[in-house]
């Protein structure tokens, strides 16, 4: 294990989908996503955004998704430049954020949280769904938070206690069936829905 020269104010990791790249949120500047080679080097600025980053993700078509506090998710190319909306806020059920995004791979399926009720994602995040071709919103009636997709058909996402559970999901149907099961205890949660697996 060794320091990825030029990520040394890095928080919040992820990786490019072609595993060349590690993108991350500036810890002296949480509104800034910068990106990093594997081999090390300096960071290059993708984006900033008017509050805090809550998740990124990195489509295989080059697109970063993210979560910022108080906004709907939003989409930036990962050579940079100006985040373009992906979602909306439902303001009449509410929603305050849409934060940690996540990839299905080989859809165009993304995985998020939404919040609202005035809550901490941690408590009232609702697990959903959006198409990034159609645009359409799934809320997958789930409270958790930081979910990712596992080959298999499962989501894994984190809940309030610090265990981690899993639910299957047909991405086809976008759609959840059976009952969560829980995989994993005693994960770091934070209030921001923040959790400590991958």
């Amino acid at each position: 294990v060794a320091p990825l020269r030029g990520a040394d104010m890095a928080v919040a990791p992820f990786f490019s989908a072609d595993g060349d790249w590690v993108g991350f949120v500036d810890s002296n500047d949480q509104s800034l996503l910068k990106k990093v080679s594997v081999l090390g080097g300096p960071a290059l600025p993708l984006c900033k955004v008017p509050t805090t980053v809550f998740g990124a993700a990195w489509t295989l078509d080059g697109t970063v998704i993210l979560g910022v506090q108080g906004r709907a998710l939003l989409q930036v190319s990962d050579a940079g430049g100006e985040p373009q909306p992906l979602t909306e806020l439902d303001k009449e059920a509410r929603d305050t954020d849409h934060l940690w995004p996540s990839v299905v791979p080989g859809t165009p399926l993304i995985l998020f949280v939404v919040n609202g009720n005035g809550r901490t994602p941690l408590t009232a995040g609702q697990l959903a769904v959006v198409d990034r071709q159609s645009r359409k919103v799934v809320k997958l009636g789930i409270t958790g938070t930081h979910p990712r997709y596992i080959p298999g058909g499962y989501i894994v996402y984190a809940v309030e206690d610090g265990s981690v559970r899993a639910i299957r999901f047909d991405a086809k149907q976008v759609s959840v069936s059976g009952n969560p099961v829980p995989v994993l205890d005693a994960v770091g949660v934070k209030t921001s829905g923040a959790a400590n697996f991958d």
